[in-house]
């Protein structure tokens, strides 16, 4: 009895532990906001969260993160973080509409950013935006003027357009950035270099991105030694005024650059963004600031992992087509039959593996009739006795429009699969002379 009541204890301990655990762990992820503490106040053991609910706050009701940084003894900077510049002006718009405007003649540049004054009997507040940013700068009434709060917002103003115009202002700026900050491993300067359209999409890829910059530390511990080959832009293709191509020519040291990596979630580079002798990288414009396309780059690394998916399924059809085809065979005195769909029930138990899972033209079957469409081109009039097994067609994709027009699978008498890319299909077929 006493022991399971130890026991009964320990658990509970434990799970007070963990829970005590996860606790901290949460609130460590919470900024810190520094509040004065009244005479014989309490301190919380947690800081009060200026976001009300997710993508929420009181005033600016788009932004996705609010942060709160002390620039004097007494001064704030309040920074609320948008996706797209856009949503940042739009709610500075409607909030400068409750408040006294900038005037051009007070300040011509944060008259230009949507500028506005806020005060109350405790703060004046001078905001403005910046790119994808609400700012706000907050003194106590009286102890600072406009003038000295309106020169600082000034500052901050034209720093940030010296620094796109030096970092972001062009394709080759932008990704010139980008490798740097991958080299430096810094998180934020990456994600700045992704276009962000404001979309789910968007979110969802620059936040699988954020988790491989996550990794990069342990990825680094395990690589071996190796000199990272310089990425060099050949060429830069502009496709309109707001979206571009950076050409890099073709290295096989890429395929393991850490830059590429991070872009192509692991996946080669050569075989998802190359033509030619370039690998090219698309760009778009939002607003003054060039960004890498990641959503297309991820759309392109996933949909050839798609297709090498499709054509390994492909291949395993082609496969038991082969192996059905010699237990006909077997029992038919070396001969193949006449229709492939003859197979069915005794050798193929589904016309599945009679469809290519690339072919969008037939619909999925389970039972196979004599004029069941199939997906795969049969040479009739073969058997296991023909010379050159190895080499002789019997069974093949056809069309190369099921992989994307780049070829074709391929069943030899002998019963191996090959893929071909369509030039050399076309040789072979020719040179077999059906």
């Amino acid at each position: 009895m006493c022991r399971s009541k130890l026991q009964c204890i320990s658990k509970k301990m434990f799970c007070l532990l963990i829970f005590l655990f996860i606790a901290s762990e949460s609130m460590a992820q919470v900024p810190f906001l520094p509040v004065p503490l009244k005479q014989n106040q309490t301190l919380l053991p947690f800081t009060l969260p200026e976001e009300l609910f997710p993508n929420s706050y009181p005033v600016f009701t788009n932004a996705r993160e609010m942060r709160e940084i002390e620039y004097t003894e007494m001064g704030r900077i309040l920074v609320y973080f948008y996706d797209t510049k856009d949503a940042a002006e739009n709610d500075m718009k409607l909030f400068a509409g409750k408040n006294r405007k900038i005037s051009a003649e007070e300040s011509s540049i944060l008259a230009a950013h949507y500028g506005c004054w806020e005060e109350n009997e405790q703060f004046a507040t001078g905001w403005f935006t910046i790119g994808s940013y609400v700012v706000g700068l907050r003194t106590p009434t009286n102890k600072s003027s406009r003038a000295l709060l309106s020169r600082t917002a000034e500052k901050i103003s034209t720093d940030y357009d010296a620094r796109i115009k030096l970092m972001f202002s062009t394709p080759e700026k932008c990704f010139t950035t980008y490798l740097e900050a991958v080299k430096n491993q810094q998180e934020d300067l990456i994600i700045e270099c992704l276009y962000n359209d404001g979309s789910e999409e968007s979110r969802d890829a620059i936040a699988m991105i954020r988790n491989l910059i996550s990794a990069i530390p342990m990825m680094r511990m395990y690589e071996r030694p190796r000199t990272e080959k310089e990425i060099v832009i050949d060429k830069v293709d502009m496709v309109s005024e707001i979206e571009a191509k950076i050409g890099i020519l073709k290295q096989r040291e890429y395929n393991a650059s850490l830059p590429f990596i991070l872009l192509t979630f692991g996946r080669s580079p050569t075989n998802r963004l190359s033509t030619g002798e370039h690998l090219w990288i698309p760009m778009k414009m939002n607003s003054e600031k060039w960004g890498i396309d990641i959503l297309t780059v991820q759309k392109l690394a996933f949909a050839k992992s798609r297709e090498q998916s499709l054509r390994s399924i492909c291949i395993s059809n082609l496969k038991q087509i082969g192996l059905a085809l010699h237990m006909y065979a077997s029992d038919h005195k070396d001969k193949f039959p006449e229709d492939i769909r003859e197979l069915y029930p005794d050798y193929i138990s589904t016309g599945t593996v009679l469809k290519c899972p690339g072919d969008k033209t037939i619909p999925d079957t389970q039972k196979v009739e004599p004029d069941t469409p199939i997906s795969y081109t049969y040479v009739k009039g073969l058997s296991r006795k023909d010379s050159n097994p190895s080499k002789m067609i019997i069974l093949y994709d056809s069309s190369p429009d099921y992989h994307e027009g780049e070829g074709r699978n391929v069943l030899f008498i002998d019963g191996h699969v090959a893929w071909m890319p369509e030039e050399q299909f076309q040789k072979l077929l020719g040179e077999q002379k059906f």
